[in-house]
């Protein structure tokens, strides 16, 4: 696939990766290497997983208006649990370790832009603990988290537009 230099959701990438990113044939989301040390995920420090291949980056603590925030990028498809409900889940040892960093919220972010946020605490707090193969992993059903649609600041900047007209 062609090199670009904006994502398919509109993102622009900054750095020493600009204009090197591959995009996959699926959903457009952006693979390519250090996507969680420039883009959309920022620059921060890089939270690792063990997996059976080796570690693997499973998310990115940065600081936000004075707070350690971890961060994570996903797609929807592979990433969202269904069953019983539906869930963003996170291994357990990556949220020890960003406890141990001293963050105080996790994000999810997922291709097309729509953000969910809760306090790490309360994720810890209200998950449940699954196991499904990939390791020991905390789920916190989609109903507990705070969420912003991608298209949120585009359409409030509609509704302004409307009332001054």
């Amino acid at each position: 696939m062609n090199r670009l230099t904006e994502a398919p959701s509109g993102f622009a990438f900054e750095g020493r990766a600009a204009g090197r990113e591959r995009v996959s044939t699926g959903g457009g989301f952006p693979q390519r290497r250090g996507y969680h040390e420039a883009g959309r995920a920022g620059r921060g420090v890089k939270v690792y997983v063990e997996t059976a291949f080796g570690p693997k980056v499973a998310g990115v603590l940065v600081t936000e208006g004075g707070r350690t925030v971890f961060r994570r990028l996903v797609q929807r498809g592979p990433h969202l649990v269904r069953v019983p409900e539906e869930s963003w889940s996170f291994d357990a040892a990556v949220l020890a370790k960003a406890q141990a960093a001293g963050a105080a919220e996790v994000q999810v972010i997922d291709e097309v832009g729509c953000k969910w946020w809760t306090s790490l605490s309360y994720l810890m707090e209200r998950g449940e603990p699954l196991d499904r193969g990939h390791g020991k992993q905390v789920a916190l059903p989609l109903r507990f988290w705070s969420f912003l649609p991608a298209d949120s600041a585009a359409r409030q900047l509609r509704l302004l537009e409307v009332g001054n007209a």
